[in-house]
């Protein structure tokens, strides 16, 4: 008798691991999390209510979202900024930058793609899911929200997936 078969089945949305967020429009966003699927949704969706809340003045006046008041930068994220839904260095979410700037809703639909702690492996297998996503939103003519630069380290795993970027 298989007693682990006796355990209850941890749910999906507690396990950390790599998940896709999905987006009305189609747009899609690949990320890794070491915390559950829900902590890290409940994050992205901290990031979207942050910028719809206009950041208060010192006089109290409302001025614009915190995405306005944060400052551009179009270089690559510092490594320890990698793989966190984080585009740039503002540290806002790229799902909650894209559902600010298109005046979409943003909506929990999330999908544990694959379990599994933090570390090499699990890199590789974002790259993985990632590639997958980017071929598969090319052939949809959705959007992928990554920061791909960020992303695509392993030349071998582009070369198996047959990925060019262009």
């Amino acid at each position: 008798m298989d007693l682990s078969a006796l355990k209850d089945p941890i749910p999906s949305l507690e396990r950390p691991g790599i998940y896709s967020l999905q987006c009305s429009c189609g747009s899609e966003y690949i990320g890794q999390s070491g915390r559950s699927l829900n902590a890290t949704v409940k994050e992205h969706k901290t990031d979207y209510l942050k910028l719809l809340k206009p950041k208060p003045s010192r006089k109290g006046r409302r001025t614009s979202s915190t995405l306005d008041a944060l400052p551009i930068d179009s270089s690559p994220p510092p490594s320890r900024l990698r793989n966190r839904g984080i585009g740039s260095s503002t540290g806002i979410s790229a799902m909650a930058r894209h559902c600010y700037e298109h005046k979409h809703q943003f909506e929990d639909i999330a999908n544990l793609l694959h379990y599994g702690e933090r570390g090499n492996r699990l890199n590789r297998l974002e790259e993985v899911y990632t590639i997958e996503a980017v071929q598969r939103n090319l052939r949809t003519g959705s959007n992928i929200l990554d920061d791909l630069s960020a992303v695509f380290l392993n030349p071998f795993l582009r070369f198996n997936l047959n990925y060019n970027p262009q």
